[in-house]
């Protein structure tokens, strides 16, 4: 199982950045993972406007980036 991350950085303080595991969904695969992880990128980004996303990326469940 695949599980989607994201870097994240205050948008008041840049330099300010955390690294946040979507848990909302799961993916069998890599590829699918790849493919379909935009959009849960997207609706967390419309709901935490605080926060300037600057990258994401898919991992296994429990590991980290």
């Amino acid at each position: 199982m695949y599980e989607v991350f994201v870097v994240a950085c205050l948008i008041a303080h840049p330099g300010t950045c955390k690294t946040i595991e979507l848990r909302m969904n799961e993916y069998d695969s890599l590829s699918s993972c790849s493919q379909r992880g935009f959009f849960a990128v997207t609706e967390w980004g419309t709901h935490e406007t605080k926060w300037r996303i600057k990258k994401w990326t898919c991992a296994r469940k429990g590991e980290s980036i």
